[in-house]
């Protein structure tokens, strides 16, 4: 099953509202958007929406914010569904989406953090990990309905020559995906004036 290769293609608007009832089942509701949000991003082009098939079948799905002008791309979801879990499909994805965007230096992760009691945190920390995401030395905090949740940022780089980016080039990753993703947010400026605050040096 590992060695089938998988097919990645950008999906319509018109598409998601399956992809919307897998995601209610897959994410905590904290982290979800209404699904009227998700067609109102889904309008922006620098928001896109892509379906992961193998062979004709459809096994899974991501969603990113693209940054040309800094080349770096922002993973928003992606989650293959659960019959196809743990046969090595989600490293594929990954690397999927870097042949998709060959010109682009890396793709920024929000991870929930580790927590000893909950073990899909520690696999999830692992995978990224093992497919080569690097964790930044950065303070972080995932933007809700109500509040903000406090994460791991991971990039994972396109390029050999990696570099860390610095904290301003962090910075402004961030806000740009703020204001992409989390615009409805009436305290999206609090959460990054907090975030920005925390990593100042």
């Amino acid at each position: 099953m590992k060695n089938k290769k998988i097919t990645i293609l950008e999906a319509i608007k018109n598409d998601f509202f399956e992809i919307f009832i897998d995601m209610q089942e897959q994410f905590p509701a904290e982290e979800l958007k209404t699904y009227e949000d998700f067609l109102l991003l889904l309008n922006k082009n620098c928001y896109r929406f892509y379906k992961v098939f193998l062979e004709s079948k459809v096994i899974g799905y991501f969603l990113l914010l693209i940054n040309q002008e800094n080349r770096t791309l922002w993973l928003d979801y992606v989650a293959v569904f659960r019959e196809h879990q743990s046969l090595g499909f989600g490293a594929s994805v990954l690397d999927g989406i870097r042949n998709l965007f060959p010109q682009y230096k890396g793709i920024y992760i929000e991870v929930e953090k580790e927590n000893l009691e909950n073990i899909n945190t520690k696999r999830r920390v692992a995978f990224y990990k093992k497919v080569g995401a690097k964790k930044l030395d950065f303070k972080y905090f995932f933007p809700t309905k109500e509040s903000c949740l406090e994460m791991d940022l991971y990039l994972l780089p396109f390029e050999c020559s990696y570099i860390a980016p610095d904290v301003d080039e962090i910075l402004e990753s961030v806000k740009y995906a703020f204001d992409m993703i989390h615009s409805n947010l009436e305290h999206l400026d609090s959460v990054f004036k907090q975030i920005k605050n925390l990593n100042s040096k």
